[in-house]
Formats: structure tokens, C-alpha cells, sequence
């Protein structure tokens, strides 16, 4: 009677050890277990105006009215417009009418897989920052579990906030990849310039599925200033640094951050430094 009980716990020990090799799957796996009750739901509060009662989202308007109307299917320049510009969002909504119709399953199911891939994309961006496992773990299982996403995952119009996470995640980790391929490389080659078109690409796309999706191209920033150029927070603010920019700074060498302007000035300095199409060297 041992062996038949020691296979189960075998197994998931087993299981255990293959979901701590990989992080990101076992934060995704996470959030499915969480957030699988949902697929029992229906359409409910701004769902049914988002969605139900759409004529973007039904095929009732052509196409390209997606790009002159906003969420809720409003054209932009009405005096009743909410004014949220998400077409792609409810691009995505259109699709899944396409195929499905208005089986809120499918809805529900798709949130729920943005919000694995969205954990998993958590654990990857933790482990490319601290390089631990277990810190990726914690970060991606935390961000699955945690009850603030209830709404943007259970409520169908959360989708916006899912994919413009989601894309948000990707730019920063592309920014990421072409950053650390660039110190390798010592310079700009093609492999570098194509991680920095997915990270800007990506960051188009978190805006055109959500207004609050801006915030990628400022993470990338912040990436670069502090992870990738290793400047602490204390030299940043307190350290007079010479800066050489005709454009920015007109006869002034140094400056003397006597004004919180002057910090985000040094800063953008620095981004269009690394720019390549602002060249350093001539």
C-alpha cells in the first residue's frame, strides 16, 4: 500500500521542481487556476455596452471605423464621446464576435489567458532584473494572485488594461534585450536596432489598446538610466554632471539640479545619446 501512495507525492514533487526551473509557466499556471471560476460568467455592467450593444465589436460598422470611434463605439469628434481611444482593445473583442458570437466563455476565456501571459511576462521581467529564480517566482505568483486584478480579469472591458500590460511588458523586455546585446556587442548592429523597433512597436501597440499604455516608453527610460547605465539613484540627483548637448543645454556645461527639470532634462539627454539615430560618434 506504500508504493501507490508515495506515486502521487512523487509526482508532485516532481511537478514542483519542473515549475521552479520555470518561473513564468508557473506564474501563468497561477493565474488560470485563480481566475478559471470566471469562465462561468456572463456579460455584466459595461460589458454589455462595450460589447453587447457595439456596433464595432457586432460588425455592424466597416473596419476602419474602429479607428474614428472610441471604446464604446462613439464616434470621437461626438459631443458624447468618453474619448478612450482603444482600437485595438476592441479590435480584439471584434474577432472573437467573428468567430464565436456572443458566447461570453470566450470572452472570459481570453482574459484569462492575457492574465497568465501577463503573470508569466511579470516573472521574466523580474528575472531579467534581479537574475534570481526565486524572486521571479515570488513576483510573477504574487502578481497572479493578487486581488487588485479581480476587475480587469472577471470584467470583459478589463481587457484594455490586460493587453496594454501585456505589450507594455514586451517593449521593456525587448528595450532589455537590445540593451544588454548592445554592451556585448560594444555598439549598434542589425540584431540591436530590430530589439529596439519591437520595443517601440510594442509600445504603440500598449497605447492603441489602452490610453495608460504611454507609461511603456518612460519604464524604458528609467531601464536604461538606472539598470542598464548603473546609475544610482543618489548620483543621479545629487552628483553635478557635465552634459554636452547644443540642442538641449545652449552654453551650459554642467548642471546643477536646482530644479526637478533639470533632472528629467539629463535624463532625456542621456536616452538620445543612445539613440542610433543620434549617432555619438562622427
Amino acid at each position: 500500500m506504500a508504493a501507490p501512495r508515495a506515486a502521487p507525492a512523487a509526482a508532485a514533487s516532481q511537478l514542483w521542481r519542473r515549475l521552479w526551473r520555470h518561473p513564468a509557466c508557473a506564474s501563468g499556471l497561477l493565474a488560470v487556476l485563480c481566475y478559471i471560476n470566471t469562465l462561468q460568467a456572463d456579460f455584466v455592467y459595461d460589458d454589455t455596452r462595450a460589447i453587447v450593444t457595439n456596433g464595432d465589436v457586432r460588425g455592424t460598422t466597416p473596419l476602419t471605423a474602429l479607428l474614428r470611434h472610441d471604446f464604446w463605439g462613439t464616434p470621437l469628434e461626438h459631443a458624447g464621446s468618453h474619448g478612450s481611444y482603444r482600437p485595438l482593445t476592441v479590435l480584439t473583442f471584434r474577432v472573437t464576435h467573428a468567430l464565436v458570437g456572443l458566447r461570453p466563455v470566450a470572452y472570459h476565456a481570453t482574459n484569462v489567458l492575457l492574465h497568465a501571459a501577463c503573470s508569466a511576462l511579470v516573472a521574466e521581467t523580474a528575472a531579467g532584473l534581479s537574475a534570481g529564480r526565486r524572486a521571479a517566482l515570488l513576483s510573477g505568483a504574487l502578481f497572479a494572485v493578487h486581488p487588485v486584478h479581480a476587475e480587469a480579469v472577471a470584467g470583459l472591458v478589463g481587457r484594455a488594461d490586460l493587453l496594454a500590460l501585456l505589450f507594455t511588458l514586451c517593449s521593456l523586455l525587448s528595450y532589455a534585450r537590445q540593451a544588454r546585446a548592445r554592451r556585448a556587442a560594444g555598439g549598434w548592429g542589425s540584431p540591436e536596432r530590430r530589439w529596439l523597433a519591437a520595443a517601440l512597436g510594442s509600445a504603440v501597440l500598449a497605447v492603441l489598446c489602452k490610453e495608460q499604455g504611454i507609461a511603456a516608453l518612460p519604464l524604458c527610460l528609467l531601464y536604461d538610466v538606472w539598470v542598464n547605465s548603473r546609475i544610482s539613484l543618489t548620483a543621479l540627483i545629487t552628483s553635478r554632471l557635465q552634459v554636452r548637448s547644443e540642442r538641449v543645454v545652449r552654453g551650459e556645461g554642467r548642471l546643477t539640479w536646482s530644479r526637478p527639470t533639470e533632472v528629467c532634462q539629463w535624463t532625456l539627454i542621456q536616452s538620445l545619446n543612445r539613440c542610433p539615430l543620434i549617432p555619438s560618434d562622427p
